[in-house]
């Protein structure tokens, strides 16, 4: 795209989502996809997206991108880039910066009147450091989205005030709309399945030690879609236990392929809301979940699914097992599920509830007039 982006007309809203350097996996990915594919025809969305993985991943769903370099590689270019950027972008009706909080001064200063609002997802490590300073920096944008009650709670502490936050889950298309064909072989037996980065917080250990204690009292087995750091340990350990475990690696549209599973599990000892745990619940899956931040709002234990303490082996592989003896149950707790889905998880309702945020913070700043 060259020259400056216009202000769009009364009836077009324009907005523009600017992402951080995350890779080509997790929720940034999860949540921009389902975004762009969901838009309703009155708004245009410009995305901001550094070069690399989900450069490749996101180009495929817009034609109007703003590429940067990757400030993994070099800081100062990525800045300079973004200066350029910021500038263009000056006459939209909202950037959405999402997890980038740092990004804010810059706006700020290069473009003071574009509304900004900021979503917070608990990118890395999700620590005290990140909610300090999105909390800090936070209060200089218009509103502050989070994907959960935990992760407002968390901001609130750290002093952002409470009307700058809304809290939206994420939402997801509905999976069953068009299935597609599942990528595991067929199995005579209960097949566990998981979505998930395969990273420390994620807790994956756990979960193989549990169906090893699974499999010893009933035929299970175990299907891992994700990619991570820790993909080659984990693949020694379930060789090590003697388990029936599947390892996928990444794949695209998982939550299309969950079909053939009967029961999804979610083990991270952190998690600020669980995108998996939305997909298995949109198949229909009963879910087994950590008590771990988002997971709690989304898992209504007993009904649509079980919890257990993070890191309380015992009580994952009873959850678990349980779940394997109890056909009546399973049914029982994916139906459950489905119907918060539809409720709670779906795409419409998460991009209607953010076009309503990026809305009013243009109304605020005069940029467009209230629908009121």
């Amino acid at each position: 795209m060259n020259g400056v982006i216009m202000k769009s007309s009364s009836d077009k809203m324009h907005i523009a989502f600017l992402l951080p350097d995350q890779g080509a996996y997790g929720g940034a990915r999860q949540y921009m996809c389902t975004m762009l594919q969901s838009l309703p025809p009155e708004v245009h969305a410009t995305i901001i997206i550094p070069d690399g993985p989900l450069e490749r991943v996101l180009s495929g769903f817009t034609d109007d991108c703003l590429i940067y370099p990757s400030p993994r590689r070099n800081p100062l270019k990525a800045v300079a880039a973004l200066c350029g950027i910021i500038r263009k972008i000056r006459e939209i009706d909202c950037l959405h910066i999402r997890l980038a909080y740092e990004l804010i001064p810059l706006v700020r200063l290069l473009a003071p009147q574009i509304p900004v609002v900021l979503g917070v997802h608990g990118f890395n490590t999700g620590g005290a450091v990140y909610y300090f300073q999105a909390a800090f920096v936070g209060r200089a944008a218009d509103k502050v989205i989070t994907v959960s009650n935990s992760e407002a709670d968390r901001l609130l502490r750290f002093g952002l005030p409470e009307g700058k936050i809304v809290r939206i889950y994420n939402g997801i298309k509905d999976p069953l709309e068009n299935p597609l064909r599942p990528i595991d072989k067929p199995f005579e037996g209960i097949t566990i399945g998981t979505s998930a980065r395969l990273e420390p917080e994620k807790d994956l250990s756990l979960l193989l030690e549990a169906v090893a204690n699974v499999a010893r009292q009933t035929r299970v087995r175990l299907i891992i879609a994700g990619e991570g750091s820790l993909r080659e340990s984990l693949e020694k350990q379930a060789s090590s236990l003697g388990i029936n475990a599947c390892f996928l690696g990444f794949v695209p549209d998982i939550a299309r392929r969950m079909s053939s599973w009967d029961i999804f599990c979610l083990p991270s000892y952190r998690e600020p809301f669980g995108f998996s745990i939305a997909e298995a619940m949109a198949n229909g899956l009963p879910v087994v979940a950590a008590r771990a931040g988002g997971p709690q709002e989304i898992v209504d234990d007993g009904h649509t699914g079980l919890m257990f303490q993070p890191g309380d082996k015992d009580a994952l592989a009873g959850a678990l097992l349980s779940l394997c003896r109890d056909r009546e149950r399973r049914a029982s707790m994916g139906n459950a599920g489905r119907e918060k889905y539809e409720r709670c998880f779906c795409a419409e309702a998460m991009v209607n509830a953010t076009l309503d945020v990026f809305r009013e913070a243009a109304c605020r700043r005069g940029l467009r007039k209230s629908d009121a």
